[in-house]
């Protein structure tokens, strides 16, 4: 396991952009998905007055759908455009459809 985790340390330059996915997956999983799903079983007897409980746990539960995928990949990016300075990495990753990519779907 030491190996495991010595080994990912050298292998991505910027450990900051890993731990964001690790917050990208926890956020959205724990503090989104998983409290939605749990209160709609909870109360599946009585969602109120026109399952407005349910409702609003779908919207919470696309919401966070959309902020693992989204910080997923920006994350992942993030690990890839990390590799840009690294002369190790050279023909490893081609940085410019990378960084064209990045500018397509963000806007940089």
């Amino acid at each position: 396991m030491c190996c495991v985790a010595v080994a990912i340390a050298v292998s991505i330059p910027n450990l900051g952009a890993l731990i964001s996915i690790g917050g990208a997956v926890c956020l959205s999983t724990l503090g989104l998905m998983f409290p939605s799903l749990i209160e709609t079983m909870v109360f599946w007897d009585n969602l109120g007055k026109w399952n407005w409980i349910l409702w609003k746990n779908v919207l919470i539960f696309i919401f966070g759908v959309a902020i693992f995928v989204f910080g997923l990949i920006g994350s992942i990016l993030d690990v890839i455009l990390s590799f840009e300075d690294d002369e190790a990495a050279e023909g490893f990753v081609n940085v410019n459809s990378v960084k064209q990519l990045a500018q397509t779907y963000y806007f940089i």
